[in-house]
């Protein structure tokens, strides 16, 4: 078998005594059963040397990406928790949490709880003072009262009432303060007992 870049222009033999140049051919060799496996061996211990390198650097971005959501989850600021108001020195009666955004200092959220100690009620607000996000009402045994959500103080999306002993009692929609879409009612046996549409 000859090489085929044996016959280039800057591979030929110039005759003696002539001008006529005679292509140089390079004879090549099959390589054999051993130099074949050691040419395979070679390349699969590169491959394998490069996946090492590729998996190495994305085990190395991954560490630093969750490093840095840590540090800046730090950064966050944290609310001031004040309690308002007492049932007396060991159980706060009202409990804000207090934001401050350069200047403005606003009442984020606000929790009160019943005389045991057993949580009444928690919300959120906007920096405005208006009812913003989940709102949540329990009843004196700590159950599921009412669920409902809030933007920029009116009432939006799903609204959820429960009975005192976890069934749910009605369900419906607001829309911009507005009872909207198809709401259902319900007896203390979970049997539907009047639908509404708004």
């Amino acid at each position: 078998m000859y090489d085929a870049l044996a016959t280039s222009t800057a591979n030929r033999k110039r005759l003696p005594g002539s001008s006529v140049t005679k292509p140089l051919m390079i004879e090549t060799k099959e390589p054999t059963k051993k130099q074949s496996w050691k040419n395979t061996l070679a390349g699969m211990t590169m491959k394998y040397y490069n996946s090492a390198i590729t998996f190495a650097l994305m085990k190395n971005l991954i560490g630093l990406l969750f490093l840095l959501s840590i540090v800046l989850s730090g950064c966050e600021p944290k609310p001031e928790r004040v309690i308002e108001s007492e049932w007396n020195a060991e159980q706060p009666k009202l409990v804000a949490y207090f934001l401050e955004e350069g200047d403005v200092k606003f009442k984020q959220k606000e929790e009160k709880f019943y005389e045991d100690g057993t949580m009444e009620y928690s919300g959120g607000y906007d920096a405005e003072g208006n009812r913003h996000g989940e709102w949540k009402y329990f009843y004196k045994t700590g159950t599921l009262w009412s669920l409902g959500n809030y933007t920029n103080g009116l009432k939006t999306g799903k609204k959820e009432v429960y009975w005192p002993k976890g069934q749910i009692r009605y369900e419906g929609f607001f829309a911009e303060d507005a009872k909207s879409g198809h709401w259902i009612f319900y007896d203390m046996e979970d049997q539907i007992i009047d639908e509404l549409d708004f």
